[in-house]
């Protein structure tokens, strides 16, 4: 009984850690017409968001973002971007969220990202 529970936790663990590597690193999951042309990540959808709205100064979006131009730099075989000249296009202030539920959903799997990596394991809304 207890080895299955420790390779539960293994399994739990692992699965935590690369689903936070494909939110991180952005690998393209989905495809939304965004404030910047196309987002093909959550991380895009969620800064697009908030360099729109100023909730955040510019360097936390940039530092949100620079792990995946890394790998992006990385798997196309081109230079590695330097983080002060790393440029993101700010976008106009107006508020057109037509698609919600991206945005919310966005919002969420970068939480359960950052959530996974703190406390892997099974997350419910009771502690039963």
């Amino acid at each position: 009984m207890a080895s299955s529970k420790r390779w539960a936790s293994v399994v739990c663990s692992f699965a935590s850690l690369t689903y936070f590597a494909i939110i991180i690193f952005q690998v393209p999951i989905l495809r939304v017409p965004c404030r910047s042309g196309i987002c093909k990540t959550p991380l895009q959808v969620i800064s697009c968001q908030l360099i729109a709205s100023d909730l955040f100064p510019l360097f936390i979006v940039k530092a949100l973002l620079y792990p995946g131009a890394l790998a992006r730099a990385f798997y196309e075989q081109k230079t590695i971007p330097s983080f002060r000249k790393f440029n993101i296009k700010p976008t106009s202030a107006t508020s057109d969220i037509q698609r919600l539920e991206v945005l919310a959903g966005s919002y969420l799997s970068v939480a359960g990202a950052f959530l996974g990596l703190i406390k892997p394991g099974r997350m419910s809304l009771s502690e039963y």
